[in-house]
């Protein structure tokens, strides 16, 4: 039969009891019902407030549905009923100690996962930023080499087209007093064409954009 060693810190009161929670680093708390200054029930709530994980097993001498329903509510792991042998207190610590080793690695295990996801946010995150700059660089680069306003406009839009993988971009001047677009520089062949010429603001997608402001 297997041997369980433990060191034991007893109390009078609850309040006591209470100290000697905070004092000392426990596996589990064995605690009556009633006792003075502080019954157990009020000391669970105090007990789950500061140690969540903590196994508490309740001691009454009065069983009933309701109290095994409230302890349970409030936290308790467990109960024993008076009079109890210490074999029963030695089944029910092995008991609650293997259910609090495995509720603290589940907890490990759930933080692990958080974890692991907020990296792959990251990574993920990271990589749009690398590609974002990365792009940018290719845009100074190929802008460094124009010589000339008209091949400046041409160059953004073909720019934009490849980016954005659109098969007509263009490049336009809001001519607010007449309500319309210039034309500057365009992709599509048939875009080049109206190049320099006009287009009526409602015939663009921008021109909701020109209007929302």
């Amino acid at each position: 039969e297997e041997i369980i060693t433990c060191r034991v810190h007893t109390a009078s009161d609850g309040l006591e009891a209470l100290k000697t929670v905070h004092a000392v680093s426990l596996d589990c708390c064995f605690v009556d019902i009633r006792m003075p200054h502080m019954d157990g029930l009020e000391l669970i709530a105090e007990i789950k407030d500061y140690y969540n994980t903590l196994p508490v097993v309740i001691i009454t001498g009065h069983p009933s549905l309701d109290l095994a329903i409230d302890t349970m509510r409030r936290g308790a792991s467990d109960f024993l009923v008076k009079p109890f042998g210490l074999k029963d207190v030695a089944v029910t610590f092995k008991r609650v100690i293997k259910e609090r080793a495995l509720l603290i690695e589940n907890v490990f295990l759930k933080e692990a996962i958080e974890k692991k996801k907020g990296i792959e946010k990251l990574i993920i995150e990271l990589q749009h930023k690398i590609r974002e700059v990365t792009q940018l660089n290719e845009v100074m680069q190929e802008l460094f080499s124009v010589r000339s306003s008209e091949e400046l406009f041409q160059r953004i839009v073909d720019i934009g087209a490849r980016i954005t993988s659109s098969e007509i971009v263009s490049f336009m001047v809001l001519d607010r007093e007449n309500d319309r677009f210039i034309t500057i520089a365009a992709n599509s062949s048939k875009q080049n064409r109206m190049k320099g010429g006009y287009a009526d603001i409602g015939k663009w997608a921008a021109g909701k954009v020109a209007k929302d402001g």
